[in-house]
């Protein structure tokens, strides 16, 4: 049996838990069976009090691991992220919050490789618009796989076998997160570099299981079984489940409502009205007739 795997790091201050609360939620509305594994610090445990603790009724295993106290929220997510696998028994597949599940995942329990994950922002580094960025983080840490590699991995849905070269995998993107941790870098960079280390041990999965929305991932939606939708809470989002209004109202409540149910049933149309498709052709228009002279890009 599969584990579906989440990671939360959070207090009342944050909407970490209302996006966990969303994305598991919507898992169960397709999957009642599915068993579901919350890992968690032992900060975030003393928050899970009163209306906080309605995700647990969500659960099916809950692990508390007691980090650094001097660790922040941020820190400690990634702490638990990079060594999931050593806290975790079993086969899992791990989803970032930000998701909302759309189909039964069932199937990926038959695939046939150990390690898999879906390329970022769906598509190759030679094409990516973040390659210089990536390029720049990774001479930052003194890694080398943006350079010398075509595939860079999104972190955001992983799975992973319960095998002995996978514990490594995992030990060494712990290692590698661990020694960078001053530098207050994402897990991504250090994802990537420990599959170039592994002689790419990641194999590719379809973009359908991890459904980039904001980032390349519209070619997808239509098959998508998960949309991850990066939210930054108070920003602005096309997503309705990223958008801060929504989010503030399951933190009132701590419960999704009838209304909210309807959102997670049709997860595939839930865009504000006024979200635009824009490819490089109409943004050259838009920057060229519409922005000011002073705010054109030169």
């Amino acid at each position: 049996m599969i584990k579906y795997l989440y990671v939360l790091a959070s207090n009342d201050t944050d909407c970490f838990l209302e996006q966990a609360l969303i994305s598991i939620t919507s898992l169960k509305m397709r999957m009642p069976d599915a068993f579901v594994t919350l890992l968690i610090d032992d900060k975030t445990e003393k928050t899970l009090t009163e209306k906080r603790s309605n995700i647990l009724k969500q659960v099916n295993e809950l692990k508390v691991i007691k980090t650094n106290s001097q660790f922040g929220k941020a820190v400690c997510s990634r702490y638990l992220k990079t060594s999931m696998r050593q806290s975790v028994k079993g086969d899992f597949f791990y989803i970032d919050s930000d998701t909302v599940i759309c189909d039964d995942l069932s199937e990926i329990e038959n695939s046939p490789f150990d390690i898999g994950a879906v390329l970022d922002i769906h598509t190759v580094l030679n094409e990516s618009l973040c390659k210089k960025a990536y390029q720049k983080n990774d001479k930052l840490l003194g890694f080398n796989s943006s350079f010398s590699t075509d595939k860079y991995f999104n972190g955001g849905i992983v799975f992973c076998r319960d095998k002995p070269e996978c514990h490594k995998f995992f030990d060494e993107w712990h290692k590698l997160w661990l020694k960078n941790i001053s530098k207050k870098m994402i897990d991504q960079p250090s994802f990537n570099q420990a599959n170039y280390n592994f002689n790419n041990i990641i194999q590719e999965m379809s973009g359908i299981w991890n459904c980039q929305i904001n980032l390349g991932g519209i070619k997808f939606l239509s098959d998508a079984k998960i949309i991850h939708y990066f939210n930054e809470v108070g920003k602005d989002n096309p997503y309705t489940l990223g958008n801060h209004k929504i989010l503030q109202k399951v933190k009132e409540t701590g419960s999704i409502d009838d209304e909210f149910v309807e959102c997670l049933l049709y997860p595939k149309r839930n865009f504000d009205l006024h979200t635009r498709l824009i490819n490089k052709r109409i943004r050259t228009i838009i920057t060229e007739y519409f922005l000011p002279k002073k705010l054109r890009k030169n």
